[in-house]
């Protein structure tokens, strides 16, 4: 991954909208996705991966979307 490309995090319970979503994601030059189906998944791939953007369906299992979000904003290093 170059300086430019920017990595997008999508995360949705039904692991086929998460996936078609990547690969929309993906279509674009400059952009890369990563596809997680569930909200503990993509808060824990936020932290590890850093992305530019995030992507998260409301209701998934484990955490749900507003959690997730809640907790990536009080996280220092994914709170920007």
């Amino acid at each position: 991954m170059t300086k430019s490309t920017k990595l997008i995090l999508v995360a949705d319970d039904y692991e086929g909208a998460a996936e078609l979503l990547a690969e929309l994601v993906e279509c674009i030059p400059g952009y890369r996705a990563v596809a997680v189906t569930d909200g503990l998944l993509a808060y824990e791939a936020a932290v590890a991966k850093r992305p530019d953007a995030v992507l998260l369906d409301l209701d998934m299992p484990r955490m749900t979307g507003i959690e997730a979000a809640r907790a990536l904003r009080s996280y220092f290093a994914t709170s920007v």
